[in-house]
């Protein structure tokens, strides 16, 4: 069924006609050339509804003394009362002396060509002609009503422009209709009233902005590459198309978040990885939270569809709440979870954080499976750190779910963007590589805060136990095929804690290592290692395992 109808030069068969009519005393004016209409009667008013659409709305008859048997073809114009006919509306031509518009086609009328929106009164002017005499004029008073669509859809270049894969927009009211799409450069896109075939159609008025028409109708296009909100109004076929800029912020609350709660004293703040997309780390447990995009705004809660809501995919750790109030409930194992929500490609993924991370570089060829790792203090924790061999730029990469280290994965680097400039912050968008001189680096990175450090070490043995005492180090060496320092001298016998030797990096205290349980594994700032006997020794420091440092000291025979 067409929605919008047009008005044809055509001949109407002669059909009875009823109005209402409130003005039963009337005089038929003097004709003008013999042509007097004798209905509608001037003045009455006729109020249209939108059942029985084909029934008889108007119907204009007249007569004529001169011109009757002439053959004479008559012509109906309709125009704006007190317009004076400035623009006339011709809506038929006959050889007989009435016409007929049904309630349809009186409703596409007044709506569509004289311009009198739904369900509001307005006069309109009554004339016939032919060969060049005028009848009189009569005025009668229209109300036209609005035409429902139940539905509406867009269709375009994002939907394949296939009819019966547009896309459905959710209906707020009597005939409006709003959705979002995201749009790439190049899309174009116009509405149907049902997704069945092209009838119908509807796109823009190229010479009235705003307003939408069918014949004559353009294609939306050259929108920027991005997220709108697109309203419609099918009862004056009225649009806006309004363009959602990403958020600046995001932030969490709720009970399955037991760092926030349901209050703002203390949000979890996500980090903005690149535009639309946000990520954060902290516990979840089973219960509800939610998301906001200004800290201590209730009211910013993302409550819209277009952010939050239809069309989202989440992982299999939680899962809508609450009535579709865009709370989530947290389903999974409760523990500490880095989330992903990326209101681009409309995903929120939660993912355990991973022990290690890796420091693929210039170093070991840029090769992520074979890369150096760190290694945070606990599972959950995002504070990694290890001792790695540099030489030249480098990045940090987290595992994929199975955890594998490739390309491909989460990355970061340096936030600067520029090989070569380094600011100790971290960015997985837009991120630069970061540098160093060849070099044992103790490399420090936290992938939750952003920021990153590294100091370079070379390792000596101290204390009394060595042949300089605690005056000064007994440098070691460093061998890249065993990644472990080692250094061969005399130790005498020393009781620890008190006495016997540690390590230390730099020849200097603030960073140094001893072992607190005399177990072989090691600590910053830990206790002197004793020495049983006087000898000859070797001793070997390796810190090639991330927080798993080890040593030996073995008696040379």
């Amino acid at each position: 069924m067409k929605y919008i109808y047009k008005i044809l030069l055509l001949s109407f068969i002669i059909i009875g006609f009823n109005s209402c009519d409130e003005n039963e005393n009337f005089e038929i004016l003097a004709p003008q050339g013999g042509i007097a209409i004798n209905s509608p009667i001037d003045g009455s008013s006729i109020a249209l509804v939108d059942t029985n659409e084909a029934n008889p709305a108007l119907t204009v008859s007249w007569t004529s003394t001169d011109l009757e048997g002439t053959g004479a073809i008559y012509t109906i114009e309709v125009a704006l009362l007190g317009t004076e006919f400035a623009e006339p509306v011709v809506i038929g031509t006959t050889e007989t002396t009435s016409i007929s518009l049904t309630v349809a086609e009186l409703n596409t009328l007044a709506k569509d060509v004289l311009g009198i929106v739904g369900d509001t009164e307005a006069g309109i002017d009554i004339r016939i002609s032919a060969n060049g005499e005028f009848s009189q004029t009569i005025s009668i008073l229209l109300t036209p009503y609005f035409i429902e669509f139940p539905e509406l859809y867009l269709v375009g270049s994002l939907t394949g422009w296939d009819p019966t894969t547009a896309l459905a927009m959710d209906r707020l009211d009597f005939n409006l209709f709003e959705t979002t799409v995201d749009l790439v450069d190049g899309d174009e896109f116009k509405f149907l009233p049902t997704n069945i075939d092209w009838e119908g159609d509807l796109g823009q008025d190229p010479a009235n902005p705003g307003f939408l028409i069918q014949d004559g109708e353009e294609n939306f296009t050259g929108l920027d590459a991005g997220k709108y909100k697109i309203s419609i109004n099918m009862s004056l076929f009225t649009y806006t198309i309004e363009f959602i800029p990403p958020p600046a912020s995001m932030y969490l609350v709720g009970d399955g978040v037991p760092a926030a709660g349901w209050g703002w004293d203390s949000p979890i703040e996500l980090a903005q990885i690149q535009d639309g997309v946000f990520q954060g780390t902290t516990e979840f447990v089973n219960n509800a939270f939610r998301f906001f995009t200004v800290e201590g705004e209730w009211g910013s809660g993302l409550n819209y569809p277009y952010y939050i809501g239809e069309g989202y995919t989440i992982d299999a750790n939680f899962e809508d709440a609450l009535d579709n109030d865009n709370n989530f409930q947290f389903i999974g194992t409760p523990g500490t979870y880095t989330m992903t929500l990326n209101t681009n490609d409309k995903t929120i993924v939660v993912s355990q954080i991973p022990l290690n991370i890796a420091v693929p570089g210039n170093h070991q060829g840029w090769d992520p499976g074979s890369a150096p790792l760190l290694e945070a203090s606990v599972l959950g924790q995002t504070d990694y750190e290890g001792f790695v061999w540099l030489d030249g730029e480098f990045k940090f990469i987290a595992p994929n779910g199975s955890g594998v280290f490739e390309w491909g994965n989460l990355d970061w680097g340096d936030a600067s963007g520029d090989n070569g400039s380094y600011t100790q912050v971290l960015t997985a968008d837009g991120e630069g590589n970061i540098g160093a001189t060849a070099g044992y680096y103790l490399v420090k990175a936290d992938t939750d805060a952003l920021t990153y450090s590294i100091e370079e070490t070379n390792w000596g043995v101290i204390g009394n136990a060595t042949p300089t005492g605690w005056d000064s180090d007994t440098d070691m060496v460093y061998d890249s095929g065993s990644q472990t320092w080692s250094v061969t001298l005399d130790l005498t016998a020393q009781t620890a804690p008190d006495n016997g030797f540690k390590f230390r990096a730099n020849d200097d205290w603030p960073l140094n290592i001893g072992d607190n349980d005399a177990d072989g594994t090691m600590e910053f700032d830990g206790q002197n290692i004793g020495v049983d006997i006087d000898g000859n020794y070797t001793i070997t420091l390796d810190l090639s395992n991330p927080r798993a440092y080890t040593y030996s000291v073995v008696l040379n025979i």
